[in-house]
């Protein structure tokens, strides 16, 4: 059952809308890299939130732009944006398709009993069972995106993938269920839709950087994300 689910994400992410297909197609921009999704690891298992999330890393797949942040004496403050060199297809050749390895690591959702309205019978109750909510236990997101080039002769020559691996949170998600001793940190309104474009920022970082278009004093923005580098550096 899982490999069928994710052989369906990868599907669903390998093919792009037909306005995406339509762009490549008419556009003469001849230096857009096809890239295919051949492995996607750890996607909620709740079917409405792994959706929005698919649907936003597309989206965000298929910008005109990476937006990025410099480096600038010893900080990292906003840059400017680089042109996108990548674009999804169904189906491309070993010898010109770039390939992703993804993984992320969501947190655990909350289970929360359904709220029974007032006359509920003993034996009514009984038939509610609890629902996975969209409430997380945190607001924290790790993504590990392994970009490879093409295969050349049926072999990359001398190359060793390297994953790009963050970690962060999201300041902003809102804890909305209160701690409690079987729930510690309480529960967080998550943000699936920011979750899949944080996703697509931080592979694109992978493709670019692998194919040589960023340097190293650039990286990708995953605003609103926060990296844990960042935020423990700023703790007093």
């Amino acid at each position: 059952m899982r490999r069928t689910l994710i052989a369906l994400s990868l599907a669903l992410l390998a093919t792009p809308p037909a306005s995406a297909a339509e762009d490549v197609a008419t556009t003469p921009q001849t230096a857009l890299r096809p890239v295919l999704v051949v492995k996607l690891l750890g996607l909620p298992a709740d079917s409405v939130a792994r959706g929005v999330m698919l649907a936003a890393f597309r989206e965000e797949m298929n910008a005109s732009r990476l937006r990025c942040e410099k480096r600038v004496g010893g900080e990292w403050v906003p840059g400017d944006s680089v042109a996108n060199a990548f674009q999804f297809l169904d189906a491309a050749a070993p010898d010109v398709a770039w390939t992703l390895e993804l993984s992320v690591r969501v947190p655990q959702p909350v289970r929360t009993n359904v709220m029974m309205q007032k006359g509920t019978t003993k034996e009514e109750a009984q038939l509610i069972r609890p629902r996975m909510s969209n409430i997380a236990s945190s607001r924290g997101l790790v993504v590990a995106a392994t970009a490879s080039p093409p295969v050349l002769h049926g072999r990359r020559a001398d190359f060793e993938p390297v994953p790009t691996v963050v970690s962060l949170y999201f300041a902003d998600a809102r804890r909305i269920v209160v701690p409690s001793p079987n729930l510690p940190g309480g529960g967080y309104a998550y943000p699936w839709a920011e979750a899949g474009r944080v996703l697509a920022r931080a592979a694109l970082e992978s493709l670019h950087r692998t194919s040589g278009a960023l340097d190293a004093v650039h990286r990708a923005d995953l605003a609103p994300g926060t990296r844990v580098a960042e935020a423990q550096a700023e703790a007093p």
